[in-house]
């Protein structure tokens, strides 16, 4: 299969939305991933915090999967707070915050391609760190992100009570 990585408009934003719901279901164990509300979700998108990527397959259009990161600033969620970033550090982080990957479309290393695609961008706004939390037992994930050059940083409850791996990458 062959798909195309782009970036979302705001037209796009309620069939991202609506793959996280849909697809969150799906994954198991349920605690590898803790999806956010939908509207905090839509609101991050429309106020330009977050930024969704998406990845199409060619032939049929679908959307295969999304990822989505969020410019934190310097509000308390910035997870450079977690891992003891300094106050001069904290306007440069950036979240590599979701990614959702439809059951049909697994296997083909979209995780990696769309957080790639982002990684790009991030750089050339500015941003020098980048950080994601993984629970620590999802090899899928954690190994998508060691390949790329993150490191784990800290574990921790983040997000009501959920295990996850702090990980960090200097751009």
């Amino acid at each position: 299969m062959e798909f195309i990585i782009q970036k979302a408009n705001k037209s796009q934003y309620d069939i991202i939305v609506d793959l996280i719901r849909n697809t969150c279901n799906t994954i198991e164990p349920k605690e590898w991933f803790a999806a956010d509300a939908d509207e905090y979700t839509h609101r991050m998108l429309t106020e330009g915090k977050a930024t969704g990527y998406m990845a199409i397959e060619s032939e049929s259009q679908n959307l295969a999967a999304i990822f989505m990161t969020l410019a934190p600033g310097k509000s308390p969620e910035n997870l450079g707070y977690d891992i003891g970033l300094s106050d001069d550090k904290i306007p440069y982080v950036a979240h590599m915050e979701s990614v959702v990957v439809h059951p049909d479309y697994r296997g083909h290393k979209l995780q990696r391609r769309l957080m790639e695609a982002a990684e790009k961008d991030l750089k050339a706004a500015g941003y020098r760190y980048l950080l994601a939390t993984i629970h620590p037992e999802n090899p899928y994930s954690m190994n998508n992100a060691l390949s790329l050059g993150y490191q784990v940083m800290r574990v921790c409850e983040k997000y009501g009570g959920y295990l996850r791996a702090v990980l960090m990458k200097k751009i």
